[in-house]
């Protein structure tokens, strides 16, 4: 239904329906549309304690000014937006305790998440936050 409506749009908007009425497109008057969904990312400007700390180039400011509830997934920015500041220094996020195994008396086995983020910035000076994450095993948790 929905594909009819737009067909019969497209060939009114082109001069090639006389009077076409609610499902009633004619074959030869059809058109083929084809709709690609966007890929675009949408990136959030970071708040402007992050940028100053960002700016300030000490990895561990950065790291300070994180407020994160659970770790952010690895991003990379646009390529419009260049110009990066350093990495931060890495902050614990996230434990996930698992079934691996651990020698006898260290506990169980799991790993600790870690993640750095640094900006980057396009010609206007919008600002977006790339992320890294990594992950160690531990034993113990």
């Amino acid at each position: 239904m929905k594909h009819n409506v737009v067909y019969a749009l497209i060939a009114c908007a082109v001069g090639a329906c006389s009077a076409v009425s609610g499902n009633e497109v004619q074959p030869e008057t059809m058109v083929e549309v084809e709709v690609q969904a966007s890929t675009a990312e949408i990136v959030v400007p970071p708040p402007p304690e992050v940028i100053a700390a960002a700016l300030s180039g000490d990895p561990d400011a950065m790291a300070r000014v994180m407020i994160t509830s659970g770790c952010h997934a690895p991003f990379e920015c646009p390529p419009q937006y260049g110009s990066p500041t350093i990495w931060s220094s890495f902050t614990w996020c996230d434990e996930v305790c698992d079934a691996g195994s651990c020698p006898p008396g260290e506990g169980f086995h799991g790993h600790d998440t870690f993640e750095s983020y640094r900006l980057k910035f396009d010609s206007a000076q919008n600002a977006c936050t790339e992320w890294q994450v990594e992950t160690l095993p531990i034993c113990g948790c």
